[in-house]
């Protein structure tokens, strides 16, 4: 960042310009460090320097050999603008010495021994400086305490804030700002009417202009020429497209725009290679330079930022899409008024895959279509020639690249280019009385729980049971045995694919189930009508929606159950928010659409929100994770936990919840006992008590009832024993009041504790003798135990012997 900084501070009363200049200096000529915005004249007098009247300037100040502070300076000694930027660089670098037109001297961005530095001027008098250990311009001005506009003459020189501050930091009252030497780290301190933030940190709102400007200011030449080395591609294409450099994450940066050209977004790749990353705040976009159309020849729509490099390389005019299907309405946007006789050609990749799928070619044939449909003209597709990956790839392998007229004509001989043909079919409508006469059957999968022909969604928190009940419902329809051993089934053929759990999990859980319905299924796994896979197909993707479609007709599959939904919906997909209602729900509609139209009932499994403190509720859709699920959902199994799960005892109380937009619904209560794991990975088992829910609200009712009473009958014997405690230490009995005191309960217990110990003849009523004031002691109605009656001494009894005789 720039050392120059041209905020104000608070107006303070002065002395005119003119008159503080003719006595006024700076110590040493060269600038001061001040706090609490006070300056020191020669004579040691301070004073506090008013900027509106542009006398006293930021600058850089050597405080020692390797360290710079801010500071201030007066603009007639410290910012002559007829001295030559050239000249004034020279003298703020250490250890200059000529070399060939120009002259070296030590790197102020980094511990420089070497004089890795070197810089000249052109015929602008435009200051050109290189670092030798990769040092970027910007943090070699940074270490001068200059801006960017310092390499420039006076006379072209226009200062921009922006290169100093965030345009984005808000104003404050004068403060003091801690800043950091790039290459030492060391903080210095100035006060000024604003706080910096750190440089990459990014506004509420992205200012992808803002930011992607200063990135490109921080890519040299030597930057740039580096990753078009890289990339097989011109420099000057990639300057087209505003490649920037990140000196702070050590990668390049790529904008991305919206059909008006501004930049929503920033990728980032690392000089190291590793993936590519998003700024904060970024929203992805199409990759184009801003004269896309000036270029003759056909416009061609390529994926990603290199590629888009690549055709500018050949002279094309070409746009890039952030991903194979994203970009879409940003292009229909963007080329709703483009010139009908230019050709428009999407161009694939050459990625097909062993199992038959073809991503790239997919993707490129949809795009042109869905194009075609949404501008209501021709729109071609192609894949790269000579089987070459992609466009940058077919670039690499031409020997030679020096004229770019020569690159586009060999491109486009080589290729085979296809016809994309609009979908512009109007709506299918029928009249009241064909769709009041028309049949529409309704069959149950599941007996009061799910229907064919409608997609279905099963839901529950973590950790509930979901895959191993969506496996005892595979068994069930591919055996024909009862649902859970309780809800009839229509058997049907089912695919189970599964990409979370696991292959051994997934067995050892289907084989526990199974054995479990052995009685009514049968001892051959053989005769079970269940497929198994554990790829995951990627539902936003054309390409994995056909492979979908194929699975299904090819295995004549009735029920496709898919586990779980958020590993598949969104695999491939960075442009779809899972919080975006209207993105998410036409990517569910189109895949339930493909699963129905190929025969197959889908069943996706999906998780609920995360939850702090479970409140062990009935389960609602209201629960289910990312936007557009419960508003999908046709019909739905939902899962809860009745009560807390205790770790090793092998025993869940779960809620299920059932419903569907046919018009049914219902609760149980499950009780599922599943055992525990041995040493030998085996001793689990698979047993479902199943209740409707209000059976299991009576049980809880006379369970709570239960309770109660025991309760009530613990603390009455509690309270007998406490009451039993103070009366064997008052042999001579107490009266009720002093009772209550001593063994502090409630009068109402207290009544019912004597009441039950009188009954039990533990305790008898007596009186009870108490010191009455001067008038001597009087009796009051009290207790005492039976136990402690005074039986009579042993001279009474000898007495009583004497007499009888």
């Amino acid at each position: 960042m720039s050392a120059t900084i041209q905020k104000r501070l608070p107006t303070r009363k002065s002395k005119p310009a003119d008159s503080r200049h003719k006595d006024a200096a700076l110590v040493n000529g060269n600038g001061h460090t001040a706090n609490k915005q006070q300056l020191t004249k020669p004579n040691g007098n301070k004073f506090t320097p008013s900027f509106n009247e542009q006398t006293v300037k930021k600058t850089s100040v050597s405080q020692t050999p390797d360290q710079r502070r801010r500071g201030f300076r007066f603009v007639d000694f410290a910012d002559d603008e007829r001295e030559s930027p050239l000249e004034r660089i020279r003298q703020l670098l250490k250890n200059v010495s000529s070399c060939g037109d120009g002259f070296s001297a030590r790197c102020p961005a980094h511990a420089d021994e070497n004089n890795s530095l070197t810089f000249k001027t052109d015929e602008t008098g435009k200051v050109l400086i290189h670092c030798h250990a990769g040092c970027s311009v910007a943090n070699v001005m940074n270490g001068l305490g200059l801006d960017m506009s310092a390499l420039f003459p006076a006379d072209n020189r226009t200062h921009n804030p922006e290169h100093d501050i965030p345009a984005t930091t808000p104003t404050r009252s004068p403060t003091t700002v801690k800043l950091s030497t790039p290459t030492t780290g060391t903080k210095s301190t100035c006060s000024v009417g604003v706080e910096p933030k750190p440089f990459m940190a990014l506004p509420k709102k992205f200012a992808g202009a803002e930011i992607a400007e200063r990135l490109t200011h921080e890519a040299d030449d030597p930057v740039v020429e580096m990753l078009a080395g890289e990339l097989g591609v011109t420099a000057e294409s990639l300057r087209k497209l505003q490649v920037g450099w990140n000196e702070r994450g050590k990668s390049y940066t790529f904008p991305e725009r919206n059909a008006k050209g501004e930049i929503t977004g920033i990728t980032s790749r690392l000089a190291d290679g590793g993936a590519k990353r998003t700024f904060k705040g970024s929203k992805r976009g199409l990759t184009f330079a801003t004269d896309w159309a000036e270029a003759e020849g056909p416009l061609l729509i390529v994926e990603g930022a290199s590629d888009t490099a690549a055709g500018l390389t050949m002279g094309m005019a070409v746009i890039g899409r952030p991903s194979a299907t994203g970009g879409f309405r940003h292009l229909a946007e963007l080329l709703s008024d483009f010139p009908e006789d230019r050709e428009i050609l999407v161009v694939g990749e050459m990625d097909a895959k062993d199992d038959g799928s073809w991503p790239g070619r997919d993707a490129a044939k949809d795009m042109a279509t869905s194009l075609a449909t949404a501008l209501g003209r021709s729109v071609k597709w192609c894949l790269p020639p000579k089987k070459a990956k992609d466009l940058r790839a077919w670039l690499a392998q031409q020997e030679n690249q020096d004229v770019p007229a020569d690159l586009r004509e060999k491109f486009l001989a080589g290729v085979k280019i296809n016809e994309a043909k609009a979908s512009c079919e109007p709506l299918k409508l029928i009249d009241s009385r064909t769709f009041a006469t028309a049949k529409f059957e309704q069959t149950w999968l599941i007996k009061g729980i799910m229907v064919a022909g409608q997609p279905a969604v099963v839901g529950g928190p973590k950790k509930s049971l979901k895959t191993s009940l969506l496996v005892d419902l595979a068994v069930s329809l591919g055996t024909g045995c009862k649902f859970l051993g309780e809800f009839s089934v229509e058997r049907k053929r089912v695919g189970v694919i599964s990409g979370e759990s696991g292959e051994r999990t997934l067995q050892e859980t289907y084989l526990r189930i199974r054995n479990s319905r052995s009685k009514n299924c049968g001892d051959d796994p053989a005769k079970d009508n269940i497929l198994w896979g554990f790829n995951l197909p990627r539902l936003g993707e054309a390409a994995g929606l056909a492979a979908l479609d194929t699975t299904i007709r090819a295995h004549g599959l009735e029920v496709i159950i898919l586990d779980p939904l958020y590993l598949s919906l969104l695999s491939g997909r960075p442009d779809v928010q899972a919080s975006n209602l209207f993105q998410m729900g036409p990517l569910l509609a189109e895949a339930a659409r493909v699963c129905l139209e190929a025969g197959a009932t889908p069943i996706f499994v999906h998780h609920n929100v995360k939850q702090k403190n479970p409140t062990f509720q009935l389960p609602e859709l209201e629960d289910l994770a990312f936007a557009g699920i419960q508003e999908f959902a046709r019909q739905w199994i939902l899962l809860g936990r009745r009560e807390q799960y205790k770790p090793g005892s092998g025993n869940h109380s779960l809620w299920l919840t059932a419903g569907g937009s046919a018009g049914f619904s219902g609760c149980w209560a499950l009780d599922i006992y599943e055992g525990t794991v041995n040493h030998e990975f085996s001793g689990r088992t698979w047993l479902v008590e199943v209740r409707p829910y209000a059976e299991e609200l009576q049980l809880n009712d006379e369970k709570k009832a239960k309770d109660k009473q025991q309760a009530a009958k613990a603390q009455l014997t509690d309270d007998m024993e406490e009451i039993k405690k103070v009366l064997q230490n008052r042999p001579a009995g107490e009266t009720k009041n002093l009772l209550e005191q001593a063994a502090t309960l409630p009068r109402k217990r207290l009544s019912g504790a004597i009441e039950n110990l009188l009954v039990q003849g533990v305790i008898e009523e007596t009186q009870v003798q108490k010191l009455a004031g001067q008038s001597g002691c009087r009796s009051y109605p009290g207790y005492r135990l039976v136990s402690q009656v005074h039986a009579p001494d042993e001279d009474q009894k000898e007495t009583e012997d004497n007499d009888t005789e």
